[in-house]
């Protein structure tokens, strides 16, 4: 199916993973294009009155939240990554401390101390960029968007509650574990281990979202989205990926 909403295959490269945006090897980095129409498709469905609370469980280091922030700022009122690994979660801080006026500062000076050291144009070119998001963040409300990073398993619902009391989620987008980069830690013996790994998350989610809330699901074509206590508004592919936008019931 083609895309609805970014329509237009743009020039991502301010977003480019190592530009601005952290990155490191090893961590997988989400299309920007395809992340931003999985938001947008999500968007027309919530038809939200203000900015939604952005939430995802499996965050990898963040480089799509990030992304995100930036392109759609304006309709996120914060955003809450959580992931299993605690080593990828110093990856995931730092990137979305980069939605903050001081975290782009710190970032400006990193690549700044890098083009004087080897004087390269691909540094000079991240500055370029670094210049296009900090127009982009001060255009937003507040000129910042809040952020909170968290450790806990996806698929133990104890762990979200726990973390996100208080909180209720407007939006969930993520990418689910695939392949050889990433993978499931089963939640220990909870009455939904039984259940695949994509429906053992949507259980674990259904308590922490909010009425209405919207849950985007990005995964290869073998996994299964599908739950008891969601709705499926839609569901698309685009290249090796199925993506599966559900509403709770």
């Amino acid at each position: 199916m083609p895309y609805l909403f970014a329509t237009e295959d743009q020039d991502y490269s301010d977003y480019a993973g190592g530009q601005v945006i952290y990155s490191r090897p090893g961590a997988p980095a989400f299309p920007v294009r395809l992340a931003s129409e999985m938001f947008q498709r999500a968007l027309a469905w919530l038809r939200p009155t203000g900015p939604l609370r952005l939430y995802d469980p499996c965050c990898g280091g963040a480089y799509h939240l990030c992304a995100l922030g930036f392109l759609h700022g304006a309709w996120i009122a914060s955003i809450t990554a959580s992931d299993i690994d605690e080593e990828i979660l110093s990856l995931t801080r730092r990137n979305l401390r980069l939605l903050t006026p001081q975290g782009l500062e710190q970032r400006a000076q990193e690549i700044r101390d890098l083009l004087t050291q080897y004087g390269k144009e691909s540094h000079a070119q991240a500055l370029h960029s670094l210049a296009v998001l900090q127009a982009r963040l001060a255009a937003l409300p507040g000129g910042a968007i809040p952020s909170r990073v968290f450790r806990a398993n996806a698929l133990d619902g104890a762990d979200l509650r726990r973390e996100l009391t208080g909180t209720a989620v407007d939006l969930v987008l993520t990418d689910l574990p695939y392949g050889w980069m990433t993978g499931w830690q089963q939640a220990g013996d909870a009455p939904s281990a039984a259940l695949p790994p994509a429906a053992q998350l949507l259980e674990a989610l259904l308590p922490v979202l909010a009425p209405g809330a919207v849950v985007a699901v990005a995964a290869d074509k073998s996994q299964k989205v599908m739950h008891a206590g969601y709705r499926r508004l839609e569901h698309f592919q685009i290249g090796k990926r199925q993506m599966t936008l559900l509403g709770r019931k």
